[in-house]
């Protein structure tokens, strides 16, 4: 849904927000953190600025609906995107979120040491963040 009420809202009155409900982190979309890791960093590189904040997590397991707060503004016109050279990757950022709060710690402790062992190949410096739930009391 971000990507598609991006544009509009670029261009809208300054302050605008959008409330976006629904699955945050779902089969055939990119996930919540996408906006925050990859999305965010790029288009700043145009002059966008975007601050996508989770609220609540939406999964594919029948649960509550996600929720994410959006707000975006940018210069006008927007500058070219010029991407004609390969940076060297100097650090490695993984997140993981899933509703079951063991299998999420579980599953980043795996990718933390997997992708560890690759980056030590390459220098490359790595961090696993981690969004679980609380355990159920």
């Amino acid at each position: 849904m971000l990507q598609a009420a991006l544009p509009p809202l670029l261009f809208c009155a300054p302050g605008r927000q959008l409330l976006l409900r629904g699955g945050t982190d779902v089969n055939f979309s990119p996930p919540a953190a996408h906006s925050a890791l990859v999305l965010a960093p790029l288009l700043a590189r145009m002059g966008v600025y975007l601050d996508a904040r989770v609220a609540a997590r939406g999964f594919n397991d029948g649960g509550p609906l996600g929720q994410v707060t959006v707000t975006a503004c940018c210069e006008t016109p927007l500058p070219p995107l010029t991407l004609t050279e390969r940076g060297k990757p100097t650090s490695l950022r993984a997140f993981v979120a899933a509703s079951d709060a063991a299998a999420c710690r579980l599953l980043a402790e795996a990718l933390q040491r997997a992708l560890s062992a690759a980056a030590a190949l390459r220098g490359v410096e790595v961090a696993v963040e981690v969004d679980a739930p609380l355990p159920a009391a």
